[in-house]
């Protein structure tokens, strides 16, 4: 469990989330939205480049990778989308397509600053 609270740790820090077996980053500009970045595979690859990361995972990459690939894995929570939105400028303003308003940080949407 040490390897995946060390991939965990990383991805909270770096601003990156799992969603249905991928990894996607938050956008810098933006309080909600997120991007697809890469493959489970890729990512835990990536990740070995940092010391403290990797002393914890290198022996265990693959089963973290099988684990994390799978689209029912909860081991790391992953990240909920809500297609009814589409962020916009100003920071955390949202257009809410279903009732055709824009929303200033919708309460039903997880963001962070």
């Amino acid at each position: 469990m040490q390897s995946i609270d060390a991939v965990k740790n990383y991805m909270v820090r770096w601003n990156y989330a799992l969603y249905d077996g991928s990894i996607y980053k938050k956008v810098p500009e933006g309080k909600f939205t997120f991007v697809f970045c890469s493959s489970v595979h890729y990512f835990i690859h990536f990740t070995m480049g940092n010391s403290e990361v990797a002393d914890q995972i290198v022996s265990q990459v693959t089963p973290i990778v099988n684990l994390l690939s799978e689209s029912a894995c909860r081991i790391i929570k992953p990240i909920s989308l809500d297609f009814n939105f589409i962020e916009v400028t100003p920071y955390g303003t949202c257009f809410n397509i279903r009732e055709k308003r824009f929303e200033i940080d919708p309460p039903s949407l997880k963001g962070t600053s």
